[in-house]
């Protein structure tokens, strides 16, 4: 079985051996059973519908791969977008900046929330597990402590175009979504610096002694994290209409 199983990876296109032809496989036998339960599922209004939904998972999700592949691991990721979220309407509604400014200010802390995990992981040499379990109350601490359970709305219509709004038919998270998509699959197969990142999950030391700069790229990983989890929130946010 083992030497059938070899000959085949053998004769097969390269792409069916790839570990993404695998999920997509799984993931179609999964749509084919869900439509047979249910003839709505596979509609494309229900299609859509439920790539609105999950559009802020995923955009966390894919800088999530990149610090999994470094061998590290970010549980604050929730916790950054409750606080980017609170931050964005509080800073609208209650310290006055310009709604636009508001924006580009949550997911900027979000990004410096994310490089704070990666300066304490790299520089203290906290495990990534520990660090972002201590992280994650500290940040969903600070969103309390800002909201103390209070909720902001009244946002222009405007604003609401990233989580409500579409384009050419598709939902304009769904676009945003493709975009980081693209960008991360490319990253990851296409750059050097994709095979940085898998060269210091396989051997962090081997990584090191080979020069590759291991503190900075998991730096940028982790500030990705946290950036990617502040434009999340900013979605929730559009989407959901309060805070």
């Amino acid at each position: 079985m083992a030497a059938l199983a070899a000959n085949l990876r053998l004769v097969a296109p390269r792409w069916l051996a790839r570990h993404e032809t695998l999920l997509a496989a799984i993931l179609a036998v999964a749509l084919v059973i869900l439509g047979a339960f249910n003839e709505r599922f596979l509609t494309i209004d229900n299609l859509l519908n439920q790539g609105r939904l999950m559009t802020e998972i995923g955009l966390i999700a894919l800088p999530m791969t990149l610090v999994i592949v470094t061998g590290g691991i970010d549980l604050s990721v929730g916790s950054i977008v409750g606080l980017c979220a609170i931050l964005l309407g509080y800073s609208w509604k209650i310290w006055g900046f310009p709604l636009p400014v508001a924006i580009a200010f949550a997911i900027g802390v979000g990004g410096l929330a994310g490089f704070a995990n990666g300066l304490l992981i790299t520089r203290v040499k906290v495990p990534p597990l520990i660090m972002t379990i201590a992280t994650l109350a500290l940040y969903r601490g600070l969103a309390e402590g800002i909201s103390q359970a209070h909720s902001v709305r009244g946002y222009p219509q405007w604003f609401f175009f990233a989580g409500q709004g579409e384009w050419l038919g598709v939902p304009t998270q769904l676009w945003i979504l493709f975009v980081a998509i693209i960008a991360t699959g490319v990253a990851l197969d296409r750059t050097t610096f994709g095979r940085a990142l898998y060269a210091i999950g396989a051997n962090e030391t081997a990584a090191r002694f080979s020069g590759l700069p291991v503190d900075r790229i998991k730096l940028i990983v982790y500030s990705l994290s946290g950036l990617m989890a502040g434009l999340s929130a900013f979605v929730l946010v559009s989407r959901v209409t309060t805070t």
